[in-house]
């Protein structure tokens, strides 16, 4: 259990008194869930003046810059809108870090609908800390609960696909700490001095950006997160989309890792290891097993290029390894039957867990060769 010595309590403060807090919202095509993500803010229980809300826009090509025009309209001097060329989403944040007012940074995403008490709770574990806190996060929940949007947070917050990432990591209610320690989460109320120190958003970085800035700020300083501060993150429906997620945050972690070589971890090879064997060894079974049909059974066995018993063997193992694969994919359905409102929906476990694993994997591979900037669509 962590302790903590409480300094001085935001219950205890007058409103004026309280810390101004700048809402950083960096989005691009985000017309779907744009206006309940920032209604969601507008409505905190924070005293309204203590807080303004900075949403830089990518570029859009739908209706969300519209959108935050019209909630501007609505809300004077609470929103400001301002435009981000580069379009990604960490010279966004950097922009609307390096504009806002606050003291305090929020860095939310514009497909999350954070809780009511979000910048509350937040703010007063980082006025309550010691200095050695740099930022106070939240546990994400899925506000989609669809088949395939389940499953993927099902596979997301395992130990077989989780990777380590803090916000698979989620501290559940029944459990007495409400504040815990965490590696990295990326929807957090930052210090502004802190993000100032340590450096911002690394613009290189496409995927993974908020790991690698919590990485530095790691280095002198924590980071807590809170089970009482939520975000309802509503996530893409698409098998498609979800694969080039995961491909960039693979590719996003080899390149963090060539960055900074002490946060390597041998648990970050294993799906690369696993989509080597699964496609490259599976290439190789089939081609012998193709070639060793055909002269042996159509010439007679006149010609023999490869070894049929040693093929057989390799044959044999990949089955087995395959098959123990989808073994532990099975146990893992089965533990998280109750979790689908449609149980068949389970099913598609099936399908999450290899895309997760392949997809990662082949995008770590890939991050090991020279950084190619790849077209942005967030």
């Amino acid at each position: 259990m962590i302790s903590f010595d409480f300094v001085i309590s935001c219950d205890l403060m007058n409103d004026s008194e309280k810390p101004f807090v700048s809402i950083v919202l960096a989005v691009r095509n985000e017309e779907i869930s744009i206006k309940r993500c920032i209604d969601a803010i507008l409505n905190q229980d924070y005293p309204q003046e203590r807080y303004e809300i900075l949403v830089i826009d990518g570029e859009s090509e739908d209706k969300t810059r519209d959108i935050v025009l019209n909630l501007i309209k609505s809300n004077k001097n609470r929103i400001k809108l301002l435009n981000n060329l580069e379009k990604s989403a960490s010279a966004g944040r950097n922009k609307g870090i390096l504009e806002s007012k606050g003291e305090l940074i929020g860095i939310l995403h514009g497909r999350g609908i954070v809780n009511e008490s979000w910048i509350s709770i937040l703010s007063q574990i980082l006025m309550e800390n010691d200095k050695d806190v740099a930022a106070a996060g939240c546990i994400a929940l899925n506000a989609d609960q669809t088949a395939i949007t389940t499953a993927e947070d099902v596979v997301i917050n395992s130990t077989l696909g989780g990777f380590r990432m803090a916000t698979s990591q989620i501290v559940s209610k029944d459990k007495k700490e409400e504040v815990f320690e965490a590696e990295s989460i990326g929807v957090s109320l930052y210090k502004k001095s802190v993000l100032l120190e340590v450096g911002l958003y690394d613009k290189e970085l496409f995927s993974g950006e908020d790991y690698e800035l919590n990485y530095r700020i790691r280095k002198k300083y924590k980071i807590l997160g809170s089970t009482n501060a939520t975000i309802n993150y509503y996530r893409r429906k698409k098998l498609r989309s979800y694969y080039s997620r995961l491909y960039n945050f693979g590719q996003g972690r080899a390149c963090i890792i060539k960055k900074h070589k002490d946060s390597f971890k041998f648990l970050y090879l294993v799906p690369s290891f696993f989509t080597i064997f699964t496609i490259f060894f599976g290439l190789f079974n089939l081609f012998t097993l193709a070639f060793n049909v055909f002269f042996n059974f159509y010439l007679f066995g006149f010609i023999r290029l490869f070894n049929f018993t040693l093929d057989t063997i390799f044959q044999v193992f990949y089955v087995l390894i395959i098959g123990l694969y989808f073994l532990i994919i099975s146990i893992y359905i089965l533990k998280s039957f109750k979790k689908f409102n449609n149980r068949k929906g389970s099913l598609v476990l099936f399908i999450i867990f290899p895309i997760h694993h392949i997809a990662y994997g082949l995008g770590f591979l890939r991050g090991l060769f020279p950084y190619r900037k790849p077209k942005i669509t967030r």
